[in-house]
């Protein structure tokens, strides 16, 4: 079951049991009552106060919460509800999107490739049209050669 499948208008105390059997997997009685007054503490929140739907939302925004805390390694209980540490709960960063390309940091430098371009512009002013692409493959055989060596990729 999933939050989607949560009815709206339900009381605290349901959402509170929702909570109990699908998020946190504990038993209910004992902490239904302090978990459903968490959520009515949340809703009458500045974040979700005169909203139409203020403790769904509020126990969306919980029911958020509980689950980063749990994948962090917090023990949830009755007393992470009465304590408020869910105010507490630091929200996860996303790992950076990291552009890898197939051949980088394994060849050709910055000073490599300023060479390379000042040949390029060299050999297509000579010419007055665009290389050809054995007169590219010829351009980086005369860096190889400036350079002592080609990258391991273009061994042949």
């Amino acid at each position: 079951m999933t939050l989607a499948d949560v009815p709206s208008g339900l009381a605290p105390m349901q959402y509170a049991a929702w909570m109990c059997e699908n998020t946190l997997g504990i038993p209910a009685k004992g902490n239904v009552q302090v978990i459903a007054e968490s959520i009515e503490a949340i809703s009458k929140n500045k974040l979700f106060r005169g909203r139409e739907e203020a403790i769904r939302d509020a126990f969306f925004w919980l029911n958020r919460r509980a689950e980063v805390a749990k994948s962090q390694g917090e023990r949830i209980n009755n007393l992470w509800f009465m304590q408020g540490s869910y105010w507490e709960v630091e929200k996860p960063v996303p790992e950076p999107k990291r552009i890898r390309y197939e051949r980088h940091g394994e060849g050709y430098g910055y000073a490599d490739i300023w060479e390379l371009y000042r040949m390029f512009e060299k050999k297509c002013s000579a010419v007055k049209r665009d290389l050809s692409q054995s007169e590219i493959d010829g351009l980086l055989d005369d860096l190889d050669k400036k350079r002592g060596g080609s990258p391991a990729w273009r061994q042949r």
